[in-house]
């Protein structure tokens, strides 16, 4: 008969964490679970051991593996007999919880295991806090996951432009849940992605390191149930239910509507002993009464003797732990101290090395930025001076064509001036002519007006001596420089008779004398209307003049100027 069917040689396990780690091998099915977790801390070089455990997901719960039990026995519902060779999987998680986590926990690994677990329970609702600290918590986790956004340096000074910059990061992260779903619904009509925002600024400089233990010490100060191991349990001589909760500090007692504030508490200071028989577990508590110490045994009721078991593990590692605490730390954490100490010393310098690395490359980045621009601006300066140059070619091109019209312009019109000149001379040489006439003219006038009414021709003759005595004031000189006004010629042997028988007053009479004022008036309009011209003349002549003395002054300051900027140029 073979006594060994059935019987499995190996366990195939399959150790999984949080931080997406997994390690497999085959195990003894006899071997302790200490032994396997021992084993495991080895392959995941994790050294702070006493905060860990081994537990298996039964429904949905974790179901915490007893180190000094078999392997087999604590895995018994998982082992799968018609598949002999499936893996079993387990989970490498944080089992007992320190009170002051910056101080307890050492090791950046360690830190790195917590972080991911608490961030576990915080998203998924089982840590519970209010949504103040919430928005820290998730501020700190985005931290963590994209760091500091140096593009933020060279992003637009407007929050909206880094608040853009910051969802794209968490996108291209696939960071997709950062609250709790219970506090994003209560948040949703504030924008909980811009509170986020806001949060994070705030944590501007932290390392990843430094944001995974602000994150630890929020969430185990501000939580009410941060490191609680809850087991359902019900109170002797009670018929309501009641909920154990775990913690470093002792045993806790809660109504299941509330698991944050505890209706009793069980120090470890206070607890004398603690045991258990089958499903009742049985805590002794000593407490002080009129100065004296009264033993107090309270008894819970659990669905098993496994889940009491479970509870008192915990229960002595904790109180352990407690004891450890209060005393001297070990060589060995003293060691992991130091090394963890000149470690983070090691890591600052190296940041603050980076810092300056990063500040001196944004700086010339600044500068190669600050001359690219300087470049470009200098490129577009000279592209827009040759389009310049190339105006003022056309320009100079134009105004050449313009120089040369406006010298043959101003040589018609100097021709005309000439002409002009030339006809206002003539003109005033004319005008003379005429003011002498008008002169001639007036003195004849004058002396005409002078002389006797004419009577008769005897009468006459009677004055012939008084006419001979006025010859010499006669205008027949007018008359010899006027031919046509007569037709005899002048001679002294025809005496008084003949002088007065051609004279124009003997002949025409009254009709002679107002000839004469006629002429006269004419021309003195003649001489007022070619007066008239004569000074328009001369005011055209010295508009034109005025006219081309101010187009040359235009064309040559015009010519100065952009003689002056191609010089420059």
């Amino acid at each position: 008969m073979n006594f060994f069917k059935g019987r499995r040689s190996t366990l195939n396990l399959t150790v999984k964490t949080y931080a997406q780690e997994e390690v497999s091998f085959p195990a003894d099915p006899k071997k302790k679970v200490r032994e396997i977790f021992d084993k495991v801390c080895n392959l995941l070089s994790v050294r702070e051991t006493w905060f860990f455990g081994l537990t298996f997901l039964d429904e949905g719960q974790k179901n915490w593996l007893r180190v000094d039990k078999e392997i087999r026995t604590e895995l018994k519902k998982q082992i799968n007999k018609n598949k002999p060779n499936e893996s079993i999987v387990i989970f490498f998680c944080v089992k007992f919880y320190p009170e002051k986590v910056t101080e307890e926990i050492v090791l950046p690994h360690t830190q790195n295991l917590f972080y991911l677990q608490i961030k576990d329970d915080f998203l998924s609702g089982r840590l519970q806090v209010d949504p103040a600290t919430a928005l820290l918590l998730a501020a700190f986790i985005a931290q963590v996951e994209i760091g500091d956004l140096e593009e933020f340096d060279d992003c637009s000074t407007q929050m909206q432009a880094k608040f853009s910059l910051f969802i794209e990061q968490l996108q291209i992260k696939n960071i997709e849940k950062l609250l709790p779903d219970e506090i994003e619904r209560e948040l949703q009509s504030k924008n909980p992605a811009q509170l986020i925002f806001e949060a994070f600024l705030e944590n501007r400089g932290m390392t990843p390191e430094e944001s995974k233990l602000q994150f630890l010490k929020d969430a185990s100060e501000q939580s009410g149930n941060f490191g609680v191991i809850y087991f359902d349990a019900q109170r002797d001589n009670m018929e309501c239910d009641q909920v154990l909760g775990i913690t470093p500090r002792g045993i806790n007692v809660y109504n299941p509507k509330n698991l944050i504030q505890h209706v009793e508490q069980f120090e470890w200071t206070s607890i004398s002993d603690l045991n258990f028989k089958e499903t009742r577990f049985l805590i002794m508590s000593a407490k002080k009464k009129d100065e004296k110490r009264a033993e107090l045994e309270v008894v819970f009721r659990t669905d098993s003797t496994h889940t009491n078991q479970v509870i008192l593990d915990l229960c002595i590692t904790n109180h352990d732990n407690f004891i450890q605490r209060l005393e001297a730390p070990s060589i060995e954490l003293q060691q992991m101290k130091e090394a963890a100490k000149e470690e983070n010393e090691r890591r600052k310098d190296d940041r603050q090395q980076l810092l300056r690395e990063r500040n001196l490359r944004r700086d010339m980045e600044g500068e190669l930025h600050e001359a690219s621009r300087d470049l470009h601006m200098m490129k577009a300066e000279s592209d827009k001076l040759r389009a310049d140059n190339e105006k003022l070619d056309i320009l100079v091109k134009s105004l050449k064509e313009e120089i040369v019209l406006l010298h043959c312009s101003i040589n018609d019109k100097d021709l005309k001036i000439k002409e002009l000149e030339k006809y206002s001379l003539q003109m005033h040489s004319d005008i003379l002519e005429k003011d002498h006439q008008l002169v001639v003219f007036k003195k004849a006038l004058s002396n005409q007006q002078s002389y006797p009414p004419p009577t008769t021709i005897g009468q006459t003759r009677h004055h012939s001596h008084y006419n001979g005595e006025r010859r010499a004031r006669s205008p027949d000189f007018v008359f010899k420089q006027n031919p046509h006004h007569y037709n005899h010629k002048s001679d002294s042997s025809t005496g008084s008779e003949g002088h007065l028988r051609h004279s124009p007053t003997h002949v025409y009479g009254i009709s002679a004398e107002s000839n004469t004022a006629l002429q006269l008036t004419e021309t003195l309009n003649f001489v007022n209307k070619m007066k008239g011209e004569s000074e328009k003349l001369s005011a055209e002549i010295n508009d034109m003049r005025l006219q081309s003395e101010n187009t040359f002054n235009v064309v040559r300051q015009g010519l100065d100027a952009h003689t002056a900027e191609l010089t420059e140029y």
